[in-house]
């Protein structure tokens, strides 16, 4: 599978799953829970980078932005990879209340 691939599956996994969990989200942000899922699988970043990208992601997809595209900002603007963008888009989501 080619990393152009790779991104569009992500991508549409993080639309299906942000539509799933867009109902249901919290009213409170839990930082705790939204690092709980991070931090264990993605050692590289600290929980200040990862929180700061969670909380970036929730403040575009809050105007608006599909989730798709949030993680492909993440990836491309901030370095974040794929794999670990998704991963914040969908914690930021069902965590953060966004």
């Amino acid at each position: 599978m080619s990393s152009y691939q790779r991104r569009l599956l992500a991508a549409a996994a993080t639309a299906a799953c942000a539509a799933l969990f867009a109902e249901t989200a919290p009213a409170a942000a839990d930082s705790a829970g939204f690092l709980s899922v991070l931090e264990p699988r993605h050692t590289s970043w600290t929980s200040q980078e990862l929180l700061a990208a969670g909380h970036t992601a929730c403040s575009m997809i809050n105007r608006g932005t599909p989730a798709s595209v949030v993680t492909d900002h993440l990836d491309r603007e901030m370095g974040f990879g794929v794999a670990l963008a998704f991963d914040i888009v969908s914690a930021a989501v069902i965590h953060l209340g966004c």
